[in-house]
């Protein structure tokens, strides 16, 4: 959840100060800040009873003494409101109580401020975008400007907005940040007042999420202290950016193997990897056995001790999942072809749009998940169910709100197949906590089953994890790009 103070805004009343008071909307915050009077024909101003000139009350106004001139009275706002703006206050500081009352919420809202948005948003050429504190929903922008309809905007229930805004700014509307903190944008967008200390546990808990961070502050907020240098300056605040604060984008594709592969040569950033080196004969290449890792576990576990390693060991931007004869294929074809594996480049220029690549799914028209298990299991039904049984058991007990999912799985008939996937490593990591929360202690449960089972059968526990993967996407709703898998027979 982002942490919002909530903008008090601090006004300046041309009327009655009681009778604004009266009109203010239920939980509708102002800060009444002084009582401004002006004569009709001469245009003294006395402030709280005192003389005061144009100048102190552009110095108040730069200084941020108050944010707004609220006039009670329509032909006040139109006797004065013109003057005021030519000689000292920028003509979105001046408005009717009744525009108060329906359009200034807890944040400083203007169509000067949103110009400079859109300007900023087509420079950079965004094309994604989470507007979390729903600036756009709060606005008096009906439809996406022309320059921008190529961004995509999400947005939090909080900002769902009305018809036509949610329909023409959002492309889609989440109940919280948990439910997009997997999702990936060029920029997320923060207008709500913050203080200091709030503002750098969201910049903390959004670092991942996105390669930029535009923030509106007040100039006289305490959140604009610890910003950098404004790269646009609004009416009362302004823009700020924080760009890349990801570490690096270095991304390695790892192509699990447990002997030696045909391919001489990988594209760039291909790793081999192998997989239960622990156990085996030194191939040569990098092994799932050192640091933290569980390389023994290989002949139960399949290719996950690889993937155990990759979370404990690698500190990079994008990681990715292939194996010795399989790999993603940049065409649309099977068919194997070296020239056609996914390059480094390409996949990185597919996750700006989406948030993992996956396998093409596996379809088993006539068959649910739980019964291609026993296929798995060389047709040992009692294996296969015992083993589907005990993983239940232990999501009930370590991810119960996954269980749901995990049923619609085993009784579906689609598989993401053989853990393979490129994606950013904190999502990779996610993933790979929850999967070893629960495969680990069911393996210490199953050990003794397993000892006196044929090879293949002994790597049941693998085979109901590689469902799992289907069943931790069901549930984190991610943006997946579907490409084919090539064997290299």
């Amino acid at each position: 959840m982002m942490n919002k103070t909530g903008y008090v805004p601090k006004v300046l009343i041309v009327g009655n100060v009681e009778e604004f008071r009266a009109r203010l909307r239920a939980n509708q915050a102002a800060e009444v800040v002084g009582n401004l009077a002006i004569g009709r024909k001469d245009r003294k101003m006395l402030l709280d009873n005192q003389p005061i000139d144009l100048q102190k009350l552009k110095d108040m106004s730069n200084s941020g003494v108050f944010d707004y001139i609220v006039f009670l009275d329509n032909l006040d706002y139109w006797r004065h409101a013109s003057y005021l703006q030519q000689n000292a206050i920028h003509p979105t500081r001046t408005m009717t109580a009744d525009y108060f009352e329906y359009n200034v919420g807890d944040r400083f809202y203007s169509h000067a401020n949103d110009e400079l948005l859109f300007k900023l948003l087509y420079k950079l050429k965004m094309r994604s975008l989470l507007d979390a504190d729903g600036y756009f929903a709060e606005g008096q922008r009906y439809v996406k400007p022309h320059a921008l309809e190529k961004l995509r905007i999400d947005g939090l229930q909080n900002s769902a907005g009305n018809y036509p805004i949610r329909d023409n700014f959002y492309d889609r509307i989440y109940a919280s940040t948990a439910d997009c903190r997997f999702r990936h944008y060029d920029m997320i967008l923060l207008t709500a007042e913050r203080n200091g200390n709030d503002l750098r546990a969201d910049f903390s808990a959004m670092r991942d999420m996105a390669d930029r961070v535009l923030v509106f502050a007040r100039r006289t907020s305490d959140a604009a202290k610890i910003l950098p240098k404004a790269v646009a300056n609004g009416v009362n605040g302004n823009w700020y950016l924080l760009q890349k604060l990801r570490s690096n984008d270095e991304l390695s594709i790892y192509v699990v193997t447990h002997k030696k592969h045909s391919l001489t040569e990988l594209p760039n950033g291909y790793v081999t990897i192998h997989a239960g080196r622990a156990l085996g004969t030194d191939l040569g290449y990098i092994g799932d056995d050192t640091g933290d890792n569980i390389s023994t576990l290989n002949p139960y576990l399949n290719e996950l001790t690889a993937l155990y390693w990759i979370w404990k060991n690698v500190r990079q931007e994008f990681v990715g999942i292939a194996h010795y004869r399989r790999f993603f294929s940049n065409k649309p074809s099977v068919e194997f072809n070296a020239q056609n594996i996914l390059t480094g480049e390409q996949a990185r220029e597919i996750l700006r749009d989406y948030d993992m690549i996956v396998g093409a799914e596996a379809m088993f028209p006539s068959n649910t998940q739980r019964c291609v298990m026993v296929y798995d299991a060389e047709y040992d039904e009692q294996l296969s169910r015992k083993a589907i049984d005990l993983i239940k058991k232990m999501l009930e007990r370590h991810q119960p709100e996954y269980v749901d999912s995990f049923e619609q799985i085993m009784h579906g008939q689609c598989l993401f197949p053989c853990s393979m996937m490129i994606t950013r490593k904190y999502v990779f990591d996610a993933y790979c906590q929850w999967l070893f929360s629960f495969i680990l202690p069911s393996f210490a449960e199953f050990k003794n089953v397993l000892e006196n089972v044929s090879v293949r059968r002994k790597r049941i526990l693998g085979f109901v994890a590689e469902r799992m993967f289907g069943v931790w996407l069901l549930k984190n709703r991610l943006r997946l790009r579907e490409l084919p898998i090539m064997v290299d027979q």
